[in-house]
C-alpha cells in the first residue's frame, strides 16, 4: 500500500503514481492571473487566435517545474513554430522510413 493514501488508486491495489511533481503558478504577461484583474485566457480564446492545444502544452512543458510559467503571445507563437518544426522533422523521418529519400531541397 502507498505511504501516501491520497496517491493510491481507490479501485486497484497499486499506487496511482510513483512520483508527484507540483508545478508552480502560471503568470500572464508577467502578472498573476486573477478574475479581478480580468487577465484570464480560456482555451477557446487561444483557439480563436489560431493556436492548437499542443502549442500551449509545449509552451508549458518547456519551463522548469520549480519556476513560474509565464504565458505570453510571443512565447506561444514560438512554441507553435517549434512544434511545427518538430512535426516537419518527424514527417521527413517517416518519409525516409517508407522508402523516400532526402536531398538538399528537403531542408
Amino acid at each position: 500500500m502507498s505511504a501516501f493514501p491520497a496517491l493510491a488508486c481507490p479501485t486497484a491495489a497499486k499506487p496511482f503514481a510513483k512520483y508527484w511533481l507540483h508545478g508552480s503558478f502560471i503568470n500572464i504577461e508577467g502578472k498573476k492571473i486573477g478574475k479581478s484583474l480580468g487577465n484570464s485566457i480560456l482555451l477557446q480564446d487561444i483557439a480563436k487566435e489560431g493556436y492548437d492545444a499542443l502549442d500551449l502544452r509545449l509552451l508549458y512543458l518547456q519551463s522548469h517545474y520549480r519556476t513560474h510559467s509565464n504565458f505570453t503571445w510571443n512565447g506561444l507563437k514560438a512554441a507553435r513554430q517549434r512544434r511545427l518544426d518538430l512535426q516537419a522533422l518527424a514527417d521527413q523521418r517517416f518519409q525516409i522510413f517508407q522508402g523516400g529519400s532526402l536531398d538538399e531541397a528537403s531542408f
